[in-house]
């Protein structure tokens, strides 16, 4: 039976029930320890599928090789638990319009997942620039989507100016490696006047967001160089563009990457604009159907 009308379900155990008001990070924050990915829907496809359960599978073993409890991981078996969750959500709710999945695989065995599942419009444009604080240190297990970092960034969150919509964390050498809640991306001027898109890699202790690897393949396909590597504020001077992604709002553009000694003021541009029109294009294009 489908719930009354409202604004988010939780699926566990194929029942879906009605969850009024509560928000994708406060639905994370309530499950057992465990890892979770938050993806994009529309019409109840689900771009980029494939790579939301392999990242799923990938942090479960790491939080399961961190807590003892070995890194065993049945593939096959979290694959169909999540589709089986995410259906359960999905058909819980009317199959017109965009959604935001939120799925959550506890640590401990046996295998227990949960769903999420609200409402969230497809922006038709880019979201206006916005301000980043450079403020806290990496995250201690970044390979891993944790749902423990939901509480753990919570005093970063506090500390964060009013004016900044993001937080963005860095290394003692000065490397800026992510955001709270997204990756974080500028585009360099180089000294032959050509332009190179540059993120911090995974190696660098950043998150490998989904939208992340959508966007390099993006940017790659339209003959954009990319590099792989820790920006640094420092080098701020040969930037022309700098902006966030993550998804839930795709690319959000910066105006300001703001530090301890001063920051950097910054326009949006057209590398951020394009790229953001093809993650939309994308998204908007559908994917793997599990309604």
């Amino acid at each position: 039976m489908r719930p009354a009308s409202t604004t988010a379900v939780v699926a566990e155990d194929g029942v879906a029930r009605s969850e009024l008001g509560i928000a994708p990070s406060a639905f994370v924050a309530s499950r057992p320890p465990g890892t979770y990915t938050v993806a994009r829907t529309c019409r109840r496809r689900v771009p980029d599928w494939e790579l939301h359960v392999a990242r799923l599978g990938a942090s479960l073993r790491l939080l399961r090789q961190e807590s003892g409890e070995g890194a065993g991981v049945d593939d096959a078996a979290l694959a169909a638990a999540v589709a089986a969750a995410a259906r359960c959500a999905l058909q819980a709710l009317p199959p017109d319009g965009e959604l935001l999945l939120t799925l959550h695989v506890a640590t401990a065995a046996p295998l227990r997942v949960a769903a999420h599942c609200c409402s969230a419009p497809l922006l038709a444009e880019a979201p206006l620039p916005v301000a980043a604080a450079v403020l806290g240190p990496p995250r201690s297990l970044a390979g891993a989507k944790a749902s423990c970092w939901v509480r753990q960034r919570a005093a970063v969150e506090a500390a964060r100016p009013a004016d900044c919509a993001e937080a963005l964390l860095s290394r003692s050498d000065g490397a800026l490696l992510e955001g709270l809640t997204t990756n974080f991306f500028v585009v360099e001027r180089l000294s032959d006047d050509s332009l190179r898109l540059r993120t911090a890699a995974p190696g660098d202790g950043v998150l490998d967001g989904v939208a992340r690897r959508r966007l390099l393949h993006l940017a790659r396909s339209r003959g954009l160089v990319v590099l792989e590597a820790a920006p640094r504020l420092e080098e701020a001077s040969c930037w022309t563009e700098a902006f966030l992604s993550n998804a839930g709002k795709g690319v959000t553009p910066l105006r300001e990457v703001r530090g301890e000694g001063g920051g950097v003021l910054l326009l949006a541009g057209p590398v951020a604009a394009a790229l953001g029109a093809a993650l939309r294009a994308w998204w908007a294009a559908g994917g793997e159907l599990l309604g």
